[in-house]
């Protein structure tokens, strides 16, 4: 039957509304249409994916359907059905399932089956449908009527075909039975576009307005009963037109889980920290999961921001940029372009790789001034007092030398030539000049070497010049820490090698060491150290060469034991015999033993 196309688009409400009456027009809608007898009783609700289509069956209209209709309603997933036996099985199995009289199926059951009551025992109705012969699954198929099926994912079923002959299928239950069907899906996603025209007569499109998927989200989610994180939600919501209720749901559980660790900081502002983060984490799940960015194109796009920014402003001609660079600059434009990488993994991934949250995600702090000066947001929020005693305080610290966080100092410089370039700030009080010649000259030794990490951030910072010098100046740093580490290594080896034990065996295990030491200074450490110590020593270095490519790890040292071969070996000769000498030989027979195996490797390869 060619059936005239009728769409019912239920209007988005303006106002907002509980969860309830964000629904009934729907339920109303889809009610009315399988009551009405005058086409087969099909409806198909169609809606995008993360529409909220599902919850809302699940949620309200099952129950609202039961309250209008005395038949049995019975829902299932399409997806991963394989064909139109698979289909009839499921809607068999549900049906029993669902039944009262289970015994009285069973004693019909067993005039087709043998050991019927111990399946029935052992495994339950499942375990009788796999043994039902196929007459007896027909016989039950066939008498099927007065019930209400909901079907859900239809666009999941990968074949056409598979497709076609449930749509079929379908219409001749709605045709020919009492059966009522609603079948939920996304119809742009559905392969066979002619059998969803014949088959359907009725249609309602599900689609929430930003005011009711508010309003669901704060029923499940009890964060925005706070209004700064509800206002921010709101905001966030309606800045990018989104209304896929999955991945809000997906980016607030997210903030549940982060906000748990934040609230265990009591220096955190958590009014100002939460609604950043909140639109933060809600900006990257969109980006991931609705605008389809990969975390490397988002990660990319975040790096080449400034660089779209500047030849847009700075130039009278209109560039064109590609489809995913736009839809990147207008999700993140709020966040001047800056995505936290951490924060990304965590969103994206499911990795939590923060070491210090505070820092990590450069979240303010209660009591600082010149914390609320490093974010716009937090300036505008501030009296005119207060934000000319905290303009001052951030000039202060740009001016400053003494035991300085490298990240918030240079943070603290490309804030204030935002600041000076936007007229937040007089160039009397410190020009853009200054800023950058103090960028230029600052000496390492004014930084708190502890405050670099080993994956230091550079996002953030928005000054191209700034983050090339806080990067030179990072570098330098872990330079100069990484000498002052080794030589503070080697004067504690040289005084005992108890001193080292715990750390050579925990993280220089697999690294060659002796090199840093040198020649004179290991021979000056075993002049120094017990002969107990001297004999664990031996011990370490078997432990440590016992594996068969020792030439790949520990190559660098082997100049280092051959030259300590023949030192230790004159001063065996010219000490007395001893527990030192002992030793001393005990560690001579090792060394050699490591050296010869060492230049067999080294020989090998080169021959090789």
């Amino acid at each position: 039957m060619k059936a005239l196309r009728k769409i019912f688009t239920c209007k988005k409400m303006n106002k907002k509304s509980s969860e309830k009456s964000a629904y009934s027009s729907y339920s109303q809608r889809v009610i009315e249409l399988l009551q009405d007898t005058s086409f087969p009783q099909i409806v198909l609700l169609n809606g995008s994916w993360g529409s909220g289509k599902t919850f809302f069956v699940k949620d309200s209209l099952i129950e609202e359907i039961k309250e209008k209709f005395s038949s049995e309603v019975h829902y299932f997933s399409l997806y991963g059905v394989s064909g139109i036996e698979d289909f009839r099985d499921r809607i068999i199995s549900l049906s029993i399932s669902n039944r009262n009289d289970a015994s009285k199926i069973t004693k019909i059951a067993t005039t087709f089956l043998d050991g019927v009551g111990q399946n029935l025992g052992e495994k339950g109705l499942g375990g009788i449908l796999n043994g039902v012969a196929g007459a007896y699954k027909y016989k039950i198929y066939s008498e099927l009527d007065d019930c209400i099926l909901i079907l859900d994912d239809l666009e999941r079923i990968p074949e056409t075909q598979t497709v076609k002959n449930i749509l079929g299928e379908c219409l001749n239950l709605a045709e020919s039975k009492n059966i009522r069907i609603v079948v939920i899906a996304n119809e742009d996603k559905v392969g066979s576009k002619e059998d969803i025209e014949k088959v359907f007569v009725d249609k309602v499109k599900f689609e929430l307005s930003e005011d009711q998927i508010l309003e669901i989200l704060k029923v499940e989610f009890e964060e925005l009963n706070d209004d700064n994180l509800y206002n921010e939600i709101s905001l966030t919501v309606t800045t990018l037109s989104s209304s896929n209720l999955r991945v809000l749901k997906r980016a607030l559980s997210k903030f549940q889980k982060i906000s748990q660790e934040i609230k265990k900081n009591p220096e955190v502002n958590l009014e100002e920290a939460l609604p950043q983060l909140l639109g933060q984490i809600i900006r990257i799940c969109y980006a991931n999961l609705e605008a389809h960015l990969s975390k490397g194109e988002i990660i990319q796009l975040a790096r080449t921001y400034l660089n779209r920014q500047m030849q847009s402003s700075n130039s009278d001609e209109e560039f064109e940029f590609s489809h995913k660079e736009r839809m990147f600059d207008n999700i993140f434009s709020r966040d001047f372009g800056t995505v936290n990488e951490k924060l990304l993994t965590f969103c994206c991934d499911g990795l939590y790789q923060f070491k210090d949250i505070i820092i990590d995600l450069e979240l303010p702090l209660k009591s600082s001034l010149l914390e609320k000066m490093l974010s716009i947001a937090a300036q505008h929020r501030m009296s005119s007092k207060e934000f000319s005693d905290g303009t001052q305080e951030l000039v202060n610290y740009i001016r400053s030398s003494n035991n300085l966080q490298i990240r918030k100092w240079y943070r603290t410089c490309d804030i204030a030539l935002f600041m000076i370039e936007n007229k937040y700030i007089d160039e009397k009080r410190i020009s853009k000049e200054e800023v950058l010649k103090i960028c230029c000259e600052i000496a390492p030794e004014c930084f708190d070497f502890s405050s670099i990490s080993e994956d230091q951030i550079w996002s953030g910072i928005t000054s191209d010049k700034v983050r090339e010098l806080y990067q030179q100046q990072t570098r330098r740093i872990k330079e100069a820490r990484s000498e002052a580490e080794n030589q503070d290594f080697i004067e504690r080896f040289c005084r005992s090698w108890d001193e080292v034990k715990n750390e050579a065996v925990k993280e220089l295990k697999h690294s060659p060491f002796l090199n840093r030491i040198g020649t004179q200074n290991f021979i000056f450490a075993l002049n120094n150290w017990s002969s107990y110590e001297i004999f664990k020593y031996s011990g370490y270095m078997r432990e440590k060469y016992n594996f068969s490519n020792i030439e790949t790890f520990f190559e660098p040292e082997h100049g280092v034991i051959k030259a300590a071969i023949l030192e230790i070996s004159k001063i065996i000769k010219e000490e007395q015999p001893g527990l030192h000498t002992g030793a001393m030989s005990n560690l001579l027979a090792t060394l050699n033993e490591l050296s010869d195996r060492m230049g067999e490797r080294v020989k090998q390869d080169s021959e090789g």
